[in-house]
């Protein structure tokens, strides 16, 4: 995979960006007069944490919390170009993934909110703890929901009060951006290796010379914690938050990448050679990830031009594992009946962003780099025979893009179909082995192998209606 080098082409691209089409949601603008941005931040932690039982999500299920290492948190900005379009709330929530069912929850739940400050767009977006309460309700007891409905609530509802506090916090100000790469940290654990080591930053300064914000984007599962531990936090993103803080004194939001394949960082090690302990290990490497976005050098400030739209879509659910925590009413993913192949089919969106000329894909899960940038000719697949759809690149038409995870859905994994295999004698439940040894466990946490296929579908049909190809 090439490396992909984000300023120094994209920028100078996005000053003379001009895109065609239209639409009653977004009609693409070329730019407003000034960046509006807000922040606020809400902890997401119950009282009742040490008397009550609430389950750990992202490894193994029915792990009850013995306590807390540090707070989650729902982070919410308010974005506005000022073109007379209205503001984009982002909202990031420290949590292993929420549903589209959880985040139409919440849209509806701001309904009024959207009439009275003219907000043409919420989108959602998880950072993936896996050291995060059950928000999903797959790692509870055996055929038990894990979530909690007192915990789901009061999430909501911080969701609702840190749009509402961004709004009320909005600023003017000028809007940079700029990446480096992070290397030595990152690990792929599955092949081909096709990850990206950039670390994106959007950085608001405010004219007034107040708090500023900055926004990472990075492309790895916050689970430095590791399966050992049993204590709730936000993991990473907590102490990568609390350095630049400490640094800078600006606020920030933390934004996964493609994560799927699977990418995550590295077990960092003492002086010694010797595994660091975990609480350390979380520490240090939020530590290093700051340190990066803080060495960034290369900014260039953004006009204000936001641009999004997004075209729902739907995709087969196959895995009888989900099936069956659907119809038990542990899973909240939205089902319809499906047409020809596929009896059941889950509804969810893709979303395509150009942020002061910065290209992003907003994709409901955890998506394999490989759909995004291509596959290696040297690697051999599990299934030579079957053919990939277009990789995100070839869509776009340059490699100069953001991918954001767990975008306003949680489908689990979205791999490609050349190299999807599942057990022939349990497949969804057992990992299958491919004919070079290679072992496929992501296929039991993925809905079915035709998910890359719909998501691209769908994708190519919300660029035609943008680029008017």
């Amino acid at each position: 995979m090439k490396t992909r080098t984000v300023l120094l082409l994209v920028l100078s691209i996005s000053l003379i960006l001009s895109t065609t089409g239209c639409s009653s949601l977004d009609s693409f603008r070329d730019t407003g007069t000034h960046w509006t941005i807000g922040f606020d931040k809400q902890e997401t932690v119950p009282d009742d944490i040490l008397s009550k039982t609430y389950y750990v999500a992202g490894y193994s299920i029915d792990k009850p919390a013995t306590g807390i290492l540090d707070p989650q948190y729902v982070r919410a900005v308010w974005m506005d170009d000022n073109s007379g379009r209205g503001g984009v709330a982002f909202v990031a929530v420290d949590c292993i993934g929420l549903t589209r069912a959880d985040v139409v929850h919440i849209r509806e739940s701001l309904k009024d909110f959207q009439k009275t400050s003219g907000c043409r767009a919420i989108h959602i977006f998880c950072t993936h703890t896996h050291a995060g309460i059950d928000t999903l309700g797959i790692w509870g007891p055996l055929l038990s929901s894990g979530k909690d409905e007192a915990f789901m609530n009061m999430l909501y509802n911080n969701a609702v009060e840190a749009v509402i506090g961004a709004y009320e916090n909005r600023k003017d100000g000028n809007l940079y951006c700029g990446s480096t790469q992070v290397d030595d940290l990152l690990n792929d654990t599955r092949d081909p290796q096709v990850y990206s080591k950039d670390l994106f930053r959007f950085r608001f300064k405010p004219s007034d010379g107040s708090q500023g914000l900055q926004m990472i984007h990075f492309g790895a599962h916050p689970e430095s914690l590791r399966s050992e531990n049993s204590l709730v936090s936000a993991d990473f993103p907590c102490y990568m938050g609390k350095r630049i803080k400490e640094v800078t004194n600006d606020e920030f939001v933390y934004f996964t990448g493609a994560i799927g394949g699977l990418i995550n960082t590295r077990r960092l090690k003492d002086d010694n050679g010797m595994n660091l302990d975990v609480y350390k290990n979380v520490e240090k490497t939020g530590e290093m990830i700051a340190d990066a976005a803080l060495s960034i050098s290369n900014e260039q400030e953004l006009p204000p031009s936001f641009n999004i739209r997004t075209q729902e879509f739907t995709t087969p659910l196959e895995n009888p594992v989900y099936l069956v925590e659907k119809f038990l009413g542990i899973l909240s993913t939205e089902v319809v009946k499906g047409k020809g192949l596929y009896n059941i089919v889950v509804k969810t969106e893709v979303s395509y962003a150009e942020i002061g000329g910065i290209k992003a894909v907003l994709v409901p899960g955890e998506l394999f780099s490989e759909v995004a940038y291509g596959v290696p000719e040297s690697f051999k697949p599990a299934n030579e025979n079957v053919e990939n759809p277009k990789t995100f690149v070839e869509m776009i038409g340059d490699e100069n893009f953001l991918v954001f995870g767990l975008s306003n859905d949680e489908i689990g994994y979205i791999m490609p179909p050349d190299n999807f295999l599942l057990d022939e004698k349990l497949p969804y439940i057992e990992n299958a082995t491919d004919q070079f040894g290679r072992r496929h466990y992501e296929e039991t946490n993925s809905l079915s192998p035709a998910n890359a296929e719909s998501l691209v579908k769908a994708l190519i049909k919300l660029l035609r209606s943008v680029k008017q190809w």
